[in-house]
């Protein structure tokens, strides 16, 4: 399978307008890896979009990606869900002015009570289908399964396995605190060729700065690279670590001191990742498309 980062930011793109912090000053300065979009993926073998970020039709240009016959909602969080509408400027023909495709649209069901009225609009205009996905459920999305996974609290957030038969790869794109504990005991979820999950927030900077104040409330509500993320990869041990939803803010670090940091755990295999990214089971990183 191939797997490309389309954008490799949070709910906190990099550079945040009016952020005048070292890492958003960096992209500004340097542009490139520095850059971050929101956070989505695509999956070249299932023409597979995961999650539809504000900026996701930009970066799907980005990257030259045209077609797009399958779109997995995580959850119905904005940063993952404000761009919907891209299913609209892929499906819509001008020369009909009606749809020249429909996209299979996967989405748990909390995401649907929260945003299904809206939504329904362009299942009607006939742009997207939408499908209600339960956790422990297997549903075919081209060549590939899928079997989802709920998580976070009341499940709200839906990971998936990803699998063509011969390869698998774990999605797991949000709100992964104390998801270890959970997949540790799954043997499904372990020895996956590719893990993509969030990287979570840091309590330090790379010079030990602190990271905003210590009573910050997403310290103890949101995942954490040491106490939650390095835990979850341990637990996977997948081939590949491929750590997304890098918030710049709250990470700290340019994308060179983020490789660092990875080298600091030569036992497991991780990688930040980077706007472009492509990864492939079976194989190291390729890189920029």
């Amino acid at each position: 399978m191939r797997v490309t980062v389309l954008g490799s930011g949070g709910a906190l793109v990099t550079p945040r307008p009016g952020c005048g912090c070292r890492v958003c000053e960096d992209a500004r300065a340097h542009g490139g890896a520095s850059k971050r979009g929101g956070p989505s993926l695509y999956v070249h073998d299932a023409h597979l979009l995961v999650d539809a970020p504000e900026d996701v039709v930009w970066l799907l240009n980005r990257r030259g990606i045209e077609r797009v016959n399958h779109l997995f909602i995580t959850h119905w969080h904005p940063d993952h869900t404000a761009g919907f509408r891209v299913v609209e400027t892929l499906a819509w023909d001008l020369a009909t002015g009606g749809a020249r495709a429909c996209i299979d649209v996967w989405l748990n069901a909390a995401t649907l009570a929260r945003l299904g009225d809206h939504w329904r609009y362009f299942e009607r205009r006939g742009y997207c289908r939408l499908h209600t996905i339960q956790p422990g459920a297997t549903d075919q999305l081209g060549p590939l399964s899928a079997r989802w996974f709920g998580y976070a609290p009341d499940t709200f957030l839906t990971g998936a396995v990803l699998t063509d038969n011969s390869s698998r790869v774990i999605v797991a794109m949000d709100e992964t605190k104390d998801l270890a504990t959970y997949l540790a005991a799954e043997p499904w979820a372990q020895g996956c060729d590719i893990a993509v999950v969030e990287t979570g927030w840091f309590l330090q900077g790379p010079q030990g700065q602190e990271l905003g104040p210590p009573d910050l409330a997403f310290r103890t509500t949101e995942a954490g690279f040491v106490r939650d993320t390095v835990p979850l990869v341990r637990a996977l041990r997948p081939a590949q670590a491929v750590l997304v939803h890098i918030n710049g803010d709250l990470v700290g670090r340019t994308p060179a001191e983020l490789d660092a940091l990875a080298a600091e755990y030569p036992d497991l295999p991780l990688r930040f990742a980077h706007d472009g990214l492509t990864v492939t089971t079976g194989a190291t990183s390729v890189g920029d498309e």
